[in-house]
């Protein structure tokens, strides 16, 4: 038995997780390079690959329509809802 508030789409799950991801992320930065514990070099490479793909990744999730629904019996999908809420 699938309940209605249950199903979630999946690009509102990556737009809350990629919001998620990136504030932690800003901060953990700021404190490894306060640091000193960065290598520039790899850092740039790194970000540009990933700026440079990241609109692929954003358009196969727009395009996709991945529904998700869980049932109350499904203990670990109602989990991971109470954690994205």
């Amino acid at each position: 038995m699938s309940l209605d508030f249950c199903a979630f789409v999946c690009r509102l799950v990556s737009g809350t997780s990629l919001v998620a991801v990136v504030s932690t992320a800003l901060a953990s930065s700021y404190t490894y390079v306060s640091h000193g514990v960065v290598d520039a070099t790899a850092a740039l490479v790194i970000s540009c690959c990933a700026v440079l793909t990241a609109p692929l990744g954003a358009n196969l999730t727009a395009t996709l329509n991945a529904t998700v629904s869980c049932s109350p019996e499904d203990h670990d999908c109602m989990c991971f809802m109470n954690i994205l809420l």
